[in-house]
């Protein structure tokens, strides 16, 4: 048969075959927009025959809405390649529609060549996608949601913004049973809380969580608290010898407190542990192996320490892998009310008492600076409910916050009357052991109140000739 054709009528028969063949719809149109030529998968797509179509003007077909737009007139309008977006009414389907012009050697449009691909598919895609990314979206914030029921299972109260980034923060590092992790923020904000959060949210909840304040010891008994001794190794040793606490937290989280008085001696001991996770007693020559999360806090500023030379460098940047940064509570005081009926229940509970707080204590408790942060308002809470013979607790708190507030607790420090640094932290010291005083029954109940060790409460006393015996007596200090 081929032999009796033509090589044009065979060109023609082979254009044609790959014309009709296309999965794509193809129109093709003069330079007056009138259609010549259109494809079988045309003819489907828009849902009409080509002997309908092939002759008349594609404006035709935009006034009588079967095209919402028409490519082909926006070529011949701009003379360039144009893909537009078209809705098809009788098919219900969207195509993706380009339109190519093609030139004479004078440089006119004689015809257009218009491509169509159905993207209805691929639409249905993206929506479906859009409501997995939805759905998604959904369990995230539910996810959130039972983070912070967890939250409230383990009795941390958080409901500020700023407070919460803190916590799911926590709680990530905790699913990832991550390291190294330093805890920051001024005394009583309640950075051993967010320690135990992050042990107890992970999967060594059920080993142990072993505690120590870093400042609360002497470095030699420090050394062998943290590491261990073998029997012998120094005057006074136990026979048998005593495990360190980091072999005690195995498996588990070590939680070191006020790591920023650590002595340097043993920050290099630290630092060896968390290079290559072993620990040598004292007295021995035999390391072993110990595995367990290290978290560190402190309210001192590490950095500066660092510059001065008071902290290892070395030892700063492998602490610092993952850092939480605990605001204090004036900066967040949308968490005083639920953190206020938290602790009042908690102690109401505690000693058997049914106390209450109205709003106007509760508006004294806002207005409040807590320069000791949430552990001087759970001590206030804890007072009133002990020591207050009236239900109605608001009297007894109104007097407990009549103190003035500490030197330089809201003083602009670009104050031109603000004193000397020296000065203003000695004054502001004082102010606080004395604010203690009237809450406390013994140094070491000042202790933890402020945050420190009983020895150092004690030498501040001497320090500021600021007498006890009149706030309690028969203390041995």
């Amino acid at each position: 048969m081929e032999d009796l054709l033509t090589p044009e009528q065979i060109l023609n028969a082979q254009l044609n075959a790959i014309f009709q063949s296309s999965s794509d719809g193809i129109l093709v149109c003069d330079s007056k927009g009138n259609v010549l030529k259109m494809n079988e998968a045309s003819e489907k797509l828009n849902g009409m025959n080509a002997a309908d179509v092939i002759g008349k003007n594609v404006a035709h077909f935009v006034a009588t809405g079967v095209f919402d737009r028409s490519v082909t007139l926006e070529v011949l309008e701009t003379r360039r390649q144009v893909s537009i977006m078209q809705f098809i009414k009788k098919t219900n389907k969207h195509l993706l529609v380009t339109g190519t012009p093609a030139f004479d050697e004078e440089g006119n449009i004689f015809l257009v060549v218009v491509n169509e691909r159905d993207m209805t598919q691929l639409n249905a895609m993206k929506e479906r996608l859009e409501q997995s990314r939805m759905v998604a979206e959904r369990f995230k914030d539910e996810l959130v949601q039972l983070s912070m029921q967890e939250l409230e299972g383990q009795e941390i109260v958080a409901e500020s913004e700023p407070m919460r980034r803190v916590l799911n923060m926590a709680l990530r590092l905790s699913r990832f049973d991550a390291s190294n992790i330093l805890i920051l923020g001024e005394s009583g904000t309640g950075k051993g809380v967010v320690a135990k959060f992050i042990h107890k949210s992970g999967r060594r909840s059920k080993k142990p969580f072993v505690q120590i304040n870093c400042a609360a010891l002497p470095e030699t008994l420090l050394e062998a608290e943290l590491f261990g001794y073998e029997k012998g190794a120094f005057t006074g040793a136990r026979l048998e010898g005593k495990l360190g606490l980091f072999e005690l937290a195995h498996e588990g989280t070590l939680f070191l407190d006020e790591i920023g008085d650590l002595p340097f001696s043993v920050q290099a001991k630290l630092l060896k542990y968390l290079d290559d996770h072993e620990v040598m007693r004292l007295g021995s020559v035999k390391a072993k192996k110990v595995d367990c999360t290290v978290i560190a806090a402190t309210n001192r500023d590490l950095d500066s320490f660092t510059k001065e030379g008071k902290f290892r460098q070395d030892l700063f940047f492998r602490l610092n892998s993952f850092t939480l940064h605990i605001p204090p509570l004036r900066e967040r005081r949308e968490d005083i009310l639920p953190l206020m009926n938290f602790f009042l229940a908690r102690h109401n509970k505690q000693y058997g008492q049914k106390k209450r707080i109205s709003s106007k204590g509760f508006e004294a408790l806002q207005s409040w600076p807590y320069p000791g942060n949430v552990r001087e308002l759970d001590n206030i809470l804890k007072k009133a409910v002990l020591i207050s013979e009236k239900e109605l607790l608001d009297d007894f708190i109104g007097s407990a916050l009549a103190n003035p507030i500490p030197k330089g607790a809201h003083q602009d420090p670009r104050s031109p009357r603000r004193q000397h640094l020296q000065e203003e932290v000695l004054g502001l010291e004082a102010e606080l052991l004395k604010g203690a005083l009237k809450f406390c029954k013994s140094t070491r109940e000042m202790a933890r109140y402020l945050g420190v060790s009983q020895p150092t409460v004690v030498r501040k006393l001497k320090k500021h000739r600021i007498s006890s015996t009149d706030s309690f007596s028969n203390q041995k200090h």
